[in-house]
């Protein structure tokens, strides 16, 4: 229990916490804008969200295979 980083990551997760709760009270209709305008976005948007918050977050990372085809042809 004597973990010196303990109280700080503690300190930092409490408070995005209650600026979150802080936020929502303080504003509730702009925070039902805020998460219609993130959840009814289209897919494409959504995509590259994903896309970019996989660059930051290593679980949302994912293993990808590419083949590409043979470069044949047909000559005559």
């Amino acid at each position: 229990m004597n973990n010196p980083y303990l109280l700080p990551d503690l300190n930092r997760y409490v408070g995005v916490a209650l600026a979150v709760v802080g936020s929502v009270v303080v504003a509730p209709r702009g925070t039902v804008l805020l998460w219609r305008s993130v959840t009814d976005s289209p897919p494409q948007r959504k995509q590259r969200l994903r896309g970019q918050l996989a660059r930051f977050l290593p679980f949302r990372r994912k293993d990808v295979t590419i083949h590409a085809p043979s470069a044949g042809g047909i000559s005559a």
